[in-house]
């Protein structure tokens, strides 16, 4: 019963390692054709019903040709190729594949990402180079594998409106492998194991007795593991809401504070306050000293500001690059400014050499303060523009000083 039960977990190992092999298979052969393409610029195709210009190309002068002969061709980049041939050819190799991106990225709305490719897409914002899963499409069981897509130069020629550079993360491309034909496979192992090992054993009621229990007891683990699942997307959700470098909140986890307390401060009549703060000339220090410096100067930043406000209400966050933000709720314009003058005192009593710096040969911050008590009408960014200001003004004048 044991060897049974352990040829067919083994079995049922090596259907979805060969489903995975197959996919990093397919999804290799799309970048060797996108890569191809790539290293010839595009190639020029037939104009057609299923084929139109690139609308991104448009502001190349030969992107549409005509041969002598009078025959129209229009240049095909490479996403375009590897998009047009894991569509029209799906069904003759057998999966499912396609280029998608952020929503707010995309050119083509029918490349929206479903809710497994965007949770993918995240990860590779926080530096994940691949993700697999087995998963269900229409009810049905796929092998999915999906790698990041960054923009290298060829890519600009459609995408550097967008505001891309090189070496950003465009999207990602993705393969579904469908998992009926594997599981046949091993079904039909699993058939001939059954009536093997039935000719062996003299006692079939017992033995059926015992796969029973084994298949209980599996039943059983993977229950257990989908409870483990489940605390493990409890903690990825938390990690969502955390700056990956600095260990502290992130932008997403700003937004969301900002618009609840922005709301109980409107029906409250209570002060909302705001601090705005960048460190001075950072990427003077970035370029002097190197970004593995720059990282273990922001960590040290981040760490002594995080310990400046004591109430738990408060929120202290990353908000991007060198800047960050600290909310506080129920707070006057006075103690806000008080904590402003400590933040400053904090920062420069790192004692962080600077020697790239105008404000001075450590590293200094520069700090925005803004507090409202907001009006029915009025809108939450109102607050983060008023800080944005007031840092502004702080920086024109000298950097390393508390605006209001």
């Amino acid at each position: 019963m044991g060897s049974l039960v352990w040829n067919i977990a083994v079995e049922y190992d090596h259907a979805e390692e060969a489903a995975i092999t197959e996919a990093e298979a397919h999804i290799n052969k799309d970048k060797v054709f996108r890569l191809w393409g790539a290293s010839h610029g595009g190639v020029y195709v037939p104009v057609s019903e299923s084929t139109q210009p690139n609308p991104r190309l448009s502001h190349m002068t030969e992107r549409d040709l005509i041969t002598p002969s009078g025959r129209e061709l229009t240049l095909m980049n490479p996403a375009y190729m590897v998009r047009q041939m894991m569509h029209d050819y799906e069904e003759l190799y057998g999966v499912k594949g396609r280029i998608t991106s952020f929503p707010d990225k995309l050119f083509n709305p029918m490349n929206r990402p479903d809710d497994w490719e965007l949770e993918a897409l995240k990860s590779f914002e926080q530096g994940a180079d691949e993700m697999k899963a087995l998963t269900e499409i229409n009810g049905a069981a796929y092998m999915r594998l999906m790698r990041p897509l960054f923009i290298n130069q060829a890519c600009l020629k459609c995408h550097g409106a967008q505001g891309y550079k090189v070496g950003d993360l465009r999207g990602g491309v993705g393969i579904a492998i469908p998992m009926a034909p594997y599981l046949q496979h091993e079904m039909e192992k699993f058939t001939v194991l059954c009536v093997n090992y039935s000719l062996i054993w003299f006692v079939g009621l017992l033995g059926i007795y015992y796969v029973f229990r084994i298949i209980k007891k599996r039943t059983i683990e993977r229950m257990k593991l989908m409870s483990r699942l489940q605390r493990s997307n409890a903690k990825l959700e938390k990690f969502s809401y955390q700056d990956g470098l600095t260990q502290v909140a992130n932008r997403r986890m700003f937004d969301a504070l900002l618009k609840r307390e922005w709301a109980a401060a409107q029906r409250n009549g209570f002060p909302l306050s705001m601090i705005m703060i960048d460190i001075d000339h950072f990427k003077g220090y970035n370029d002097g000293y190197g970004h593995q410096a720059g990282d273990y100067c922001l960590n040290r930043v981040a760490t002594v500001l995080n310990g400046v406000s004591k109430r738990n209400t408060d929120l202290f966050a990353r908000y991007g690059g060198e800047e960050f933000v600290l909310l506080l709720p129920n707070t006057s314009e006075i103690p806000t400014l008080e904590l402003a003058e400590c933040c400053l005192v904090k920062v420069s009593g790192l004692l962080i050499p600077h020697e790239y710096s105008d404000a001075a040969n450590i590293v200094t911050i520069s700090l925005g303060v803004a507090t409202m008590v907001p009006a029915e009408t009025m809108h939450a960014s109102a607050l983060i523009e008023a800080a944005d200001q007031a840092l502004y003004r702080a920086k024109s004048m000298g950097r390393n000083r508390v605006e209001v």
